[in-house]
């Protein structure tokens, strides 16, 4: 279509668009001739007045197509800077040429976010340009093409046991326990209690009184509709920190840690061109945990540093992991919020960590031998769902997905906590011994 059939199209569809003004006009004409006979001034109809498009409807047209704006506003006394169109790529024409009142900002922003991260077009855009070589399959696909390593496969078969209310819940706390989890639909078995010394598992036994905090806020943040930021508060970081940390809580109270990283993005020498997706946690290797038992840690730590282009241990630069490996990454987002978003996410995430291993290995002349997966954990609001990604020459394949928990009730908390605890035990005794040596060139040690 021409510019000029839009121009007539739009100014057709503002004209429909107006009130019917005779009949205001006559009563304005019959109240002016009671006015004072005396006043020399007489009182404006607005129906005098040139109409003019509204900005509702104006905003939905291409400015180049808009026959009244007259381009850039031009102040009488001081131009007003424009930004430059083309310093943002991923910026459209609107976000810059309008300005937007204070009562729409966080709207206009929102739904310029939304439309510049759009998973739809971000799929789409990888089967034209794919510099990371990322690909999404499903675990449980009859049609792969790439068979999912055995010790993979290992992994998914723990996680399937706790999903099913297979040794998730303290024995210690049978009795206490017995009121929080008596509606569940499936009866529990001895099966579902596990012993002090359980394996295969990382981290303190989480009290019942805990468990009872995380369920009953997560149906506080469900009923309220709660946004991410709320869930990750709430919820999320509860479970992480109640399964990972100390009674204390403390930060540094073990190997592996977590922290929240919305913040953190992946170094620009990883990723050349294209958006810098980010996750919502990390699990990380506390490199002055493992200092205490190896001294030569830091030393690596040092080294890499110095090496690496983002100047720290991982393909981001983020500050709270600039010194800890990660081990595992998480994406979040809030209940019914979008799932494919986050699955480009952490695939775009993984990619990148891929990447940044590969090249430290390639800078020996090596290869990324021995490390069969990187594990991973999208979170919707209540449900808890693993991924993994797994390398194949230089293409990463992002596995989706396999349900291990919900903390909808406090019988799926249980599930997602034991779930954390066993990824964490995998943290440290499979993927950390696997850095130290192919990545420090350390001599593997038992932690």
């Amino acid at each position: 279509m021409s510019i000029l059939m839009r121009v007539d199209a739009y100014v057709t569809r503002w004209l429909a668009g107006l009130p019917d003004t005779t009949n205001t006009a006559n009563v304005e004409r019959r109240e002016s001739l009671h006015c004072d006979p005396s006043s020399k001034k007489r009182r404006r109809s607005s129906s005098s007045r040139i109409p003019t498009p509204p900005a509702s409807l104006r905003k939905d047209m291409d400015p180049e197509d808009d026959p009244f704006s007259g381009g850039p506003e031009t102040p009488l006394t001081k131009k007003r800077r424009i930004d430059d169109p083309h310093a943002t790529p991923q910026a459209s024409y609107n976000s810059i040429s309008q300005a937007p009142s204070v009562s729409t900002t966080s709207a206009s922003s929102a739904s310029g976010r939304s439309r510049k991260s759009s998973p739809t077009k971000a799929f789409t855009r990888l089967e034209i340009s794919n510099p990371l070589k990322l690909r999404f399959d499903e675990f449980d696909g009859i049609n792969t093409d790439y068979p999912i390593p055995e010790a993979l496969q290992q992994v998914r078969i723990q996680l399937g046991a706790f999903s099913t209310n297979q040794r998730i819940i303290p024995r210690r706390d049978r009795t206490a326990a017995a009121p929080l989890v008596k509606g569940s639909p499936f009866p529990l078995t001895d099966m579902a209690y596990y012993d002090d010394d359980e394996s295969c598992r990382y981290g303190r036994m989480v009290p019942v009184d805990e468990v009872r905090i995380i369920t009953n806020n997560s149906r506080h943040c469900a009923m309220h509709r709660a946004a991410e930021v709320v869930w990750n508060t709430e919820v999320h970081h509860q479970i992480l920190r109640c399964a990972l940390r100390g009674n204390d809580g403390n930060v540094g109270s073990g190997l592996v840690n977590f922290t929240i990283c919305t913040s953190a993005l992946i170094n620009r020498h990883i990723i050349h061109r294209g958006p810098s997706k980010m996750v919502d946690f990390c699990f990380y290797i506390d490199s002055n945990v493992a200092s205490r038992s190896d001294p030569a840690v830091n030393d690596a730590v040092t080294e890499l540093r110095a090496w690496s282009p983002s100047e720290a241990v991982n393909h981001t630069d983020f500050t709270m992991m600039r010194n800890h490996p990660i081990a595992l990454s998480i994406e979040s987002k809030k209940q019914a919020g979008n799932h494919d978003d986050a699955t480009l996410q952490i695939g775009t995430w993984h990619a990148a960590q891929w990447r940044f291993l590969a090249r430290i290995r390639a800078s020996k002349g090596l290869t990324l031998d021995g490390l069969e997966f990187l594990p991973g954990l999208i979170v919707q609001g209540n449900d808890w769902f693993f991924v993994a990604s797994t390398r194949r020459d230089d293409e990463t394949t992002l596995w989706t997905e396999q349900p291990i928990g919900s903390t909808r009730s406090a019988l799926g908390t249980y599930q997602v906590i034991r779930a954390v605890q066993y990824l964490a035990w995998w943290c440290q005794e499979i993927y950390w011994p696997w850095f130290k040596e192919h990545i420090f060139d350390l001599e593997p040690q038992s932690t």
